[in-house]
């Protein structure tokens, strides 16, 4: 088994161990209230290993550095609450999971990564999906996920990432468009080409990535729920859209594409009835505060219409896919938006069928599941 699995793994088991017995283990946090001051803090750095060695971004930056980065992309994020932008995300839904695609083998996860792509991009202004970009996509995943066993095992990294990173930036900028309008903003931003291409690798990585993981969580979960499948089609649309809402939220909530934060404390501090030692990593599990049975009614059951969504009776802390406070993630919106058009349009063109009952991870920066490649789809007639 991986390390990154185990990892995984052993975030779901103590997320169990808590769930009876009331408190985390030394290095893990999970209680919604001690996270939600760590997220909010200047005093936790953020900590993403050898990632951090081969780009910065608004990822993993802090102070005026992250403020300098999320002004370069935040007014494009905000123009997604358009009518006119949830227009074309619909037609680009139904253009994507129309009933003659063919999703066979090893395509599948390249077809999603196409579609949110898309979604991306003309976020950016661009018409279409730069040729090459879905193939670099993979490339820097495994690249991303090679720094995260390294990190993890506590290996150097630095002649891996030196003869690597800039083949993978110089390949990103080749790719992008001709006056792509996020290159001139962010020279003019950051005050540097290189330091660009290193916000845009992550930016659109990251972007594409989390978006892509949560809708293969969705089919996943889709194809091993052949009855709620039919409880959907039996709706109009504006309940089917209600009921696909509270679905995705239960997949973030259950398979949180990010599943867990490094923060490293640069000061001894205590929140709560916890002590925290200055330069000692802190590991924040998204999974952990999704599974506290304070919160949640038995937590660990996937609960296609669970009733702390549709009632909407759940403490914010208590659900943070896209993170907390002022680190929100910039595209919550858009992956809101363009994950429910999916799965709308998938479950009204197709029967979703997952044969393999095994559930495993693969986790790669963010969390995919493993077995992706055996889910069928059926085209509805």
């Amino acid at each position: 088994m991986r390390i990154t699995e185990q990892l995984i793994l052993r975030l779901y088991a103590e997320a169990e161990r808590q769930s009876r017995a009331g408190e985390a283990d030394g290095d893990i946090v999970a209680d919604d209230a001690i996270v939600a001051e760590i997220v909010r803090s200047e005093i936790f750095r953020k900590d993403y290993g050898l990632i951090s060695d081969f780009t910065l971004s608004r990822f993993n930056t802090d102070g005026e550095d992250w403020h300098a980065r999320r002004g370069l992309s935040q007014p494009y994020f905000g123009g997604v609450k358009a009518a006119a932008f949830s227009d074309e995300m619909s037609k680009a839904a139904a253009g994507a999971f129309h009933r003659d695609v063919d999703f066979g083998g090893k395509g599948l996860r390249g077809h999603v990564i196409s579609y949110a792509a898309g979604n991306l991009f003309r976020m950016f202004g661009c018409d279409a999906v730069p040729e090459g970009f879905v193939d670099w996509v993979e490339r820097i995943r495994v690249f991303v996920q090679e720094l995260q066993l390294l990190t993890l095992a506590g290996a150097p990294g630095a002649d891996v990432i030196a003869s690597r990173k800039d083949p993978l930036l110089d390949e990103l900028g080749a790719i992008l468009p001709a006056g792509f309008p996020m290159v001139s903003a962010g020279i003019e931003r950051l005050g540097d080409e290189r330091k660009t291409l290193e916000e845009l690798a992550m930016l659109l990585f990251g972007g594409v990535e989390s978006t892509a993981s949560t809708i293969l969580w969705c089919m996943e979960l889709l194809g091993r729920g052949a009855q709620y499948q039919a409880i959907l089609r039996q709706q109009d649309r504006a309940e089917r859209r209600e009921l696909v809402g509270v679905f995705i939220n239960e997949i973030m909530r259950r398979f949180p594409a990010v599943p867990l934060l490094v923060r490293t404390p640069e000061a001894d501090v205590t929140i709560g009835r916890r002590r925290f030692s200055k330069g000692r990593p802190v590991m924040i599990s998204i999974i952990g505060v999704h599974h506290d049975a304070r919160n949640w009614d038995d937590p660990f059951l996937f609960d296609y219409r669970r009733r702390e969504f549709r009632e909407k009776t759940y403490r914010h802390g208590a659900f943070i896919p896209f993170s907390h406070g002022p680190r929100t993630c910039a595209g919550a919106r858009l992956a809101a938006d363009e994950i429910r058009e999916a799965v709308l349009h998938l479950t009204e063109n197709f029967q979703i069928e997952q044969p393999i009952a095994r559930l495993a991870f693969d986790y790669g920066l963010t969390l995919n599941p493993a077995t992706w490649e055996s889910i069928r789809f059926r085209p509805l007639h």
